[in-house]
């Protein structure tokens, strides 16, 4: 998939200062990025600043800060660029997340600044980011604790890199978490960054082990990574870790696809908690052999048995999912056993209207367990017969 690109460039010729802005980069977005700029080129002396950042729902932004030579006085000089997307551009590619966003946009370390536009990529493409899996080297625990940062709507984290592998297994595993997790992923690496008025901060920060990080307080929390040690490992996700007990081996990340595909076709309805995500795994743990490698649904082994998924799913937060397996389970039934499923379409539609997600879950788990007494009734009579 090609992505259109607009770029900002900021670095020293005759003094630090904005040197190039594509005419397509918003307008209310020059500002900013000179703030973000002047916060972050001066650690770019010392180490490499990268950052995936998302300063609306309509624009995504990917900033390096790197070292570009000398100036005209021999000192040392940095360089920023930042390049941004339309968000709406990305929509339809599968599994997009702002870490897919490939490092390659950006100028490279001896670019001439003097003649940038034609050194800067229009577009760029993008790759299926589902073949990425975290090292196999790392710790299940390590990988579940930092997925667990991952998926906390609103956390703020300070990932202390020990290994240099942190920004790696983000980028991996980006894919991985649910559309919602993914759009509102934002990530500093190299500097920790004081939100930019017009740009915002970044929930993840990664710093190396041997830099002076700015306070850990200012932090919901810190982990350090990949020995996990820090208040995140008390804290892990159940979907968080059943990722990582599946990255061993081919069979387990086939089984990740599958999870991770389901919730591309039937994307929860809002951000998820711990007892939600408690939910979705044991849903799928269910229905697994069900569910195709792309996340389709398959009733040709044991479709009745998805019944007893229903309720995790709706309460999972993912009714239309539930609603989807009745559906299919009754129609089943009827083609199979001739059962009369004429009722159940006007009482899914009934409770489709249930706005409480509880009480609706509660809904559908009785109407599940409705549709399996009648299937087991009529296939005991079936098979007498």
């Amino acid at each position: 998939m090609e992505l259109r690109l607009s770029h900002y460039v900021y670095s020293s010729l005759g003094g630090y200062r904005t040197l190039y802005v594509s005419p397509t980069m918003p307008r209310d977005l020059v500002r900013p990025l000179e703030g973000l700029a002047k916060q972050i080129y001066r650690t770019a002396a010392r180490r490499q600043v990268l950052g995936w950042l998302r300063p609306s729902d309509e624009v995504a932004i990917l900033v390096k800060a790197f070292q570009n030579g000398t100036d005209h006085a021999g000192r040392p000089r940095t360089c920023v660029h930042a390049a941004a997307i339309a968000l709406a551009d990305a929509a339809g590619f599968p599994f997009f997340s702002l870490l897919a966003l490939p490092e390659d946009v950006f100028l490279p370390p001896d670019a001439q600044l003097q003649s940038l536009e034609s050194q800067l990529r229009p577009t760029i493409n993008l790759s299926d980011p589902s073949g990425f899996w975290p090292s196999g080297s790392l710790p299940r625990e390590s990988v579940a604790a930092l997925m667990s940062l991952m998926l906390v709507p609103g956390l703020n984290a300070l990932v202390v890199d020990h290994g240099g592998e942190t920004l790696a297994t983000l980028r991996a595993l980006a894919w991985m978490c649910p559309s919602r997790v993914r759009r509102t992923l934002t990530v500093m690496v190299g500097a920790p960054l004081v939100p930019v008025d017009g740009i915002g901060g970044a929930r993840i920060v990664v710093m190396p082990a041997d830099a002076k990080a700015d306070s850990p307080a200012q932090h919901d929390v810190m982990l350090n990574f990949p020995d996990e040690t820090g208040r995140a490992a008390t804290m892990a996700n159940s979907y968080a870790v059943y990722i990582a007990s599946n990255l061993g081996g081919e069979k387990g990340r086939a089984v990740n696809k599958s999870l991770v595909g389901l919730l591309e076709r039937y994307p929860p309805q809002y951000e998820l908690t711990q007892v939600h995500y408690t939910h979705l795994v044991m849903g799928f743990g269910k229905v697994e052999r069900n569910v195709t490698p792309d996340g389709g649904f398959d009733f040709k082994s044991e479709p009745f048995a998805c019944l007893s998924a229903v309720r995790d799913f709706a309460l999972a937060g993912i009714p239309e999912l539930a609603h989807y397996i009745l559906e299919a389970v009754a129609s089943k039934a009827s083609s199979q056993y001739g059962l009369d499923d004429s009722s159940v379409r006007p009482a899914l539609g009934k409770i489709r209207m249930i706005k409480d997600g509880e009480r609706q879950a509660e809904a559908y788990s009785f109407l599940a367990d409705r549709i399996d007494g009648l299937i087991r009734s009529v296939a005991k009579e079936v098979n007498a017969s």
